[in-house]
């Protein structure tokens, strides 16, 4: 597990998400908007929730967005999208190209697991850990056969990556006594699209889609909340929402659409998240609006 140092009494982090680099003139667009969010918030760290290409031709993309990501000297990390499946590259090859950053904290993770990116990051204020960042890969989208009959879903996090995710948040618990843990990935939980629908008034923020979830439930949430760690869980995919809510003590939320190519609302401008972390674990987030 990579650790970063907390240099001062909070910890930033900007959340870009839905990039959907495509070698277009809208990249640039793209770029300008992270610049401009890095030069005037000053984040600690750089995180980008998945579906960073939507080109089969990728690699030249890569190799760009890595130098520009290692020119603001800052860790960073990423998970993979259901669009970065389009690549003519495997997931492998991609995270290779990526990973010669120096700056670069992602890692291919645990090889039993399904999917690539299933790693974790600890926050360290001088020698006491004050939250673990989990990233996981929600991989693409499945057909299941289900009573002869073929059912199309968005993918969900296996039983297995969950367990090993409360796996590695008990072994941290048995070093240090209080922390939280954050989890970044592509695709949205059930749980956003229940909250929306069934308790909109818990909600925070914009929502102009329906929220494409997988329609299985494999209840993250409730095996993560029994360690009693879980403060925030941050998701990308769905292009115009970036809502947030809080249940149970843990705060979801969507990030904003910095991608300039994709589809939108023409009143929903591009932007990202700030999720900031205090030397007591305690998380608060919102939005950053382009322009």
């Amino acid at each position: 597990m990579n650790t970063v140092s907390l240099k001062k009494d909070s910890f930033r982090i900007v959340q870009f998400t839905d990039l959907h680099l495509m070698n277009r003139a809208e990249d640039l667009q793209t770029y300008q908007l992270m610049h401009q969010t890095i030069e005037t918030e000053h984040p600690d760290m750089i995180v980008i929730t998945g579906d960073i290409t939507m080109v089969p031709d990728n690699e030249a993309l890569l190799i760009q967005l890595r130098e520009v990501m290692e020119s603001y000297h800052r860790p960073w990390a990423f998970v993979f999208g259901n669009h970065d499946y389009e690549s003519s590259l495997s997931l492998d090859e991609q995270a290779n190209i990526l990973m010669k950053g120096q700056h670069c904290l992602f890692e291919k993770g645990n090889p039993q697991l399904r999917g690539l990116g299933n790693y974790y990051i600890a926050l360290k204020k001088r020698h006491k850990i004050i939250a673990m960042l989990g990233f996981l890969d929600s991989h693409n989208n499945r057909i299941d056969e289900i009573n002869g009959e073929k059912i199309w879903s968005y993918d969900y996090l296996d039983k297995d990556q969950i367990d090993d995710a409360v796996k590695n948040v008990n072994s941290l618990k048995e070093k240090t006594e209080q922390f939280s843990s954050l989890f970044f990935f592509h695709i949205p939980l059930v749980d956003f699209k229940t909250e929306i629908e069934e308790y909109p008034e818990n909600c925070m923020g914009a929502c102009f889609e329906e929220i494409s979830c997988s329609k299985y439930d494999t209840h993250f949430s409730f095996f993560l909340e029994q360690t009693n760690t879980l403060r925030g869980v941050f998701v990308g995919h769905d292009h115009v929402c970036d809502y947030q809510f809080v249940k149970n003590g843990c705060l979801y939320a969507f990030g904003r659409c910095t991608g300039h190519y994709n589809y939108t609302k023409p009143e929903f401008v591009k932007g990202c998240r700030i999720i900031d972390i205090d030397a007591l674990g305690n998380i608060k987030s919102h939005v950053i609006l382009e322009g």
